[in-house]
């Protein structure tokens, strides 16, 4: 603050001026303190900057991945908050690491691109390496120096728990792809991925090394175990083939009954048409016969004709 004094009325302007704890401001007689020394207010302005330093704050949140909840909590944070809230709190914690983990990978993607090219370039006869637990031989020198390199960082960026309960859902999902269209063929699930999955569960555990708890089968074997189960009747399609030849038979006994209903039907009006011919024959005999009836019984009466010749006689 800035002092506002009177001259002329101060007895020690350096106790204004240069002002110490106690010291007293001396003024003349009659003159009234409240006009003799003031301050001049100056408008507080420190707190727009506060909301400056909460926009940074933020910032440097988003950028960073750290947060809050994720550099440290108080003693008494997890007295009244639930296992959910708990997690949440704690995968918070993970931006970090995953920011940590995509920067190196950067850095990495630059170091391989290198070892690739220095690979190709001094690199003048084919080697065997181990690759997956299995020996490969590989020459470089047909390789492109320029290929691009692509580093995962999905490894490690998360807890345990999350991990084995994502390797669940996939195991859960590749059942049911097994049991929709089955082990041999399927478009969907192959032995490999099921080996993977397994494997993968395995290491989230914590568990370095899958093979001391399950066998990735040989091709050999893999064969021989979809060659079984080739031989293996299916009950749905055994069910599917008595029901073809169950609707074969019935479609040939309804063709049969269709058969001899249509000879059936024939027969019937073959004896209707030979009924009707010989009625209508019957009935043209009974005609033929009463006509001649008719014509005799003409004959019979009548009258007798007379000879107009000359001396005839009457016939």
């Amino acid at each position: 603050q800035q002092p506002i004094v009177q001259e002329g009325v101060i007895q020690n302007p350096e106790s204004v001026l240069n002002p110490k704890f106690g010291q007293p401001i001396r003024v003349g007689q009659g003159t009234d303190v409240r006009g003799a020394v003031g301050y001049n207010i100056v408008p507080f302005v420190a707190e727009k900057s506060f909301a400056m330093l909460a926009y940074l704050d933020q910032e440097a949140m988003d950028r960073t991945g750290i947060s809050d909840a994720s550099s440290g909590m108080a003693p008494d944070a997890l007295q009244n908050m639930t296992a959910k809230a708990s997690a949440m709190i704690e995968a918070a914690g993970i931006g970090q690491t995953e920011l940590m983990v995509r920067t190196f990978a950067q850095g990495l993607k630059r170091v391989f691109q290198g070892l690739l090219k220095l690979v190709i370039k001094h690199q003048d006869k084919p080697r065997t390496v181990r690759l997956r637990n299995t020996w490969v031989t590989f020459d470089p020198r047909q390789w492109n120096a320029d290929m691009d390199v692509t580093v995962n960082t999905g490894l490690g960026a998360g807890t345990r728990e999350r991990d084995m309960m994502m390797m669940q859902v996939v195991g859960a999902q590749q059942e049911k792809l097994l049991a929709a269209y089955g082990p041999v063929g399927n478009p969907f699930v192959t032995v490999d991925n099921i080996w993977n999955s397994v494997s993968r569960g395995v290491e989230a555990a914590g568990l370095r090394t899958p093979d001391l708890y399950f066998t990735k089968p040989t091709p050999e074997q893999i064969q021989q175990l979809q060659q079984e189960h080739l031989a293996i009747p299916d009950p749905e399609m055994d069910t599917v083939l008595i029901k073809a030849q169950a609707d074969a038979e019935k479609a040939k006994l309804d063709a049969q009954i269709d058969q001899q209903k249509l000879q059936t039907e024939a027969q019937l009006e073959t004896q209707r048409i030979q009924q009707e011919m010989a009625l209508k024959k019957y009935q043209i005999d009974q005609e033929i016969m009463l006509k001649r009836q008719q014509n005799a019984a003409q004959m019979l009466t009548r009258e007798p004709m007379t000879d107009t010749r000359i001396g005839g006689m009457p016939g």
